[in-house]
């Protein structure tokens, strides 16, 4: 009996030390994760566009950075409706957006609904916001910025998209109209209008720089162009004094301001016009050009910093030209279109860069009528997509060319040769002798860019899309002949494969191919601004 007692007080004693070692390894284990996860401040910086607010205090949890929701709708200049512990409702631009604490659930407008990977939590009695709140698509779309954080050097980063294009003003005898182009519908308030200056303030506008155009031309003193937060401010100082000021939206993509005097000038000239933020200030005569200004005005094109920064992008064929067809019936020209519409809207997402595309649906346009779209537009790249095909039902791959006059590759003839075909189907599409002198002057100093632009999308093409390459050509191809900037054509993927005509019918690998196209892109216009 003594026995069996004393087995049971040596169990109970182990049970019992068991127990406090196991009770210690949970603490232990509590504490590492509460350490691993803590909570840690942060003062970092943001800046909009050219300014910067300093010592933002922000909180780190080892997984993401949290913001202060305060901070996000002062900012975007908005307001917000706040219920303790529970939720917060910031209004921008005249859209709800709720959040819920220790929900990672955003509620635009209360009907749609985005999710994020980490939750919003209350610390010290606010309500902060992890990081991946910025990168919603509903959010982006309101707030039409694009936003970088970098921990290295804690600085947030927002970068509003340039919408105020330029500044054009008229001058005549007895008025002034002053034409303010949008990349797309603004709307603006009036913040001050009286006979010495007018100040309106664009909702959502940007320029793409702060502008003070001092003019003293006896009819206007200046113009003052800047960015306030969200906002673009237009100043205007009259050097004379206005009989009146009006204003009015024209179509969707311009505001007009017509100042009447109270005398009538006295010009040289019957009308000025006058044209600012491009180069400065100048004033046109409308009048004929000559060959050798044009001549002249080739020339100083093909410098980079000075042109307009337009992008044309060519979705090949279109129309009654279907282009290649798939092994299942699938054309040429409607993979084309989506794919040039998909990287249209990443251009307009994340750069200032204005994307114009040679059709937007289902239409006809011939090869010589696609490169004067972007000879018109003085656009700095022309980029034509196209889908390849093959007799062989096994070459697969993609291939991007640029401009030879001399067709080395056999391959690269028989393509040349079935994309020049497509001027079969056009119908008075005629080039002037003027053209052709202006293109043997200027075309060869766009085939050294070309090709430099072919490896910065090869680079990007090779990481990210899963198919092999076939490499950087040469071709004479007719749409590369009559462009005026460095242009290529991209040979996507083969539709004479059944494997790369199905991944080209899939949204998901467009959506790869157009970001990286899009990224090859804008890591080219990236380097030419640095070394030109």
């Amino acid at each position: 009996m003594q026995i069996c007692s004393s087995k049971k007080i040596l169990l109970f004693i182990y049970i019992y030390i068991f127990s406090i070692l196991l009770c210690l390894n949970v603490n232990i284990c509590d504490a590492k994760a509460k350490k691993k996860y803590m909570l840690s401040p942060q003062n970092i910086s943001i800046k909009i566009n050219n300014k910067v607010f300093s010592k933002i205090k922000v909180y780190n949890d080892n997984k993401t950075y949290y913001f202060p929701a305060k901070m996000i709708a002062k900012i975007y200049n908005g307001h917000i409706i706040y219920k303790p512990k529970t939720s917060l409702t910031i209004y921008l631009n005249n859209i709800k957006i709720f959040i819920l604490v220790n929900s990672n659930k955003i509620v635009f407008s209360g009907s749609t609904t985005e999710k994020m990977p980490f939750s919003a939590k209350i610390i010290n009695n606010e309500i902060y916001i992890p990081y991946s709140f910025f990168s919603l698509k509903n959010f982006i779309k309101l707030t039409d910025t694009m936003i970088t954080f970098n921990p290295k050097t804690s600085t947030l980063f927002i970068i509003t998209s340039q919408n105020i294009s330029s500044i054009d003003y008229t001058v005549n005898k007895c008025q002034t109209k002053i034409t303010l182009k949008c990349e797309k519908a603004l709307q603006y308030v009036i913040l001050k209008k009286n006979t010495t200056k007018i100040v309106i303030k664009i909702l959502n506008g940007h320029v793409n720089k702060e502008h003070n155009i001092i003019l003293n031309d006896g009819i206007l003193k200046s113009i003052l162009c800047k960015n306030f937060y969200n906002n673009a401010i237009i100043t205007i100082n009259f050097s004379i004094l206005p009989k009146c000021i009006n204003i009015i939206p024209y179509r969707i993509h311009k505001i007009n301001i017509s100042i009447s005097y109270l005398k009538k000038l006295t010009l040289n000239n019957k009308q000025k016009v006058y044209y600012l933020f491009a180069a400065g200030t100048k004033s046109y005569k409308p009048r004929q050009k000559t060959v050798n200004e044009k001549i002249n005005k080739f020339h100083s094109a093909s410098n980079y910093k000075k042109r307009h920064k337009i992008i044309v992008i060519d979705a090949g064929h279109g129309g009654k030209d279907p282009g290649a067809i798939g092994v299942t019936g699938t054309r040429e020209k409607d993979i084309n279109l989506l794919l040039a519409k998909e990287i249209k809207k990443l251009f307009e997402r994340y750069t200032n860069y204005k994307i114009v595309l040679t059709r937007y649906d289902d239409v006809f346009i011939s090869l010589i009528d696609r490169a004067k779209v972007a000879n018109n537009k003085n656009a700095i790249l022309f980029i034509s997509l196209h889908c390849n095909s093959s007799t062989n039902s096994n070459a697969a791959g993609f291939e991007i060319y640029f401009l030879s006059y001399q067709n080395n590759n056999n391959e690269a003839v028989k393509t040349a040769i079935r994309k020049n075909t497509a001027c079969k189907f056009a119908q008075n599409s005629k080039i002037t002798s003027v053209n052709k002198i202006l293109k043997s002057l200027s075309i060869n100093k766009y085939i050294n860019d070309s090709a430099i632009l072919c490896n910065f999308i090869k680079n990007e093409l090779k990481s990210k899309v899963k198919i092999n390459l076939r490499g950087i050509k040469q071709g004479n191809f007719m749409i590369l002949r009559y462009t005026n900037m460095p242009s290529i054509i991209i040979e996507s993927a083969f539709l004479s494969n059944f494997k790369q005509e199905k991944k080209l019918n899939s949204k998901k690998f467009r959506n790869i191919l157009a970001m990286a196209i899009y990224k090859g892109i804008n890591n080219y216009c990236r380097y030419m601004e640095k070394n030109r």
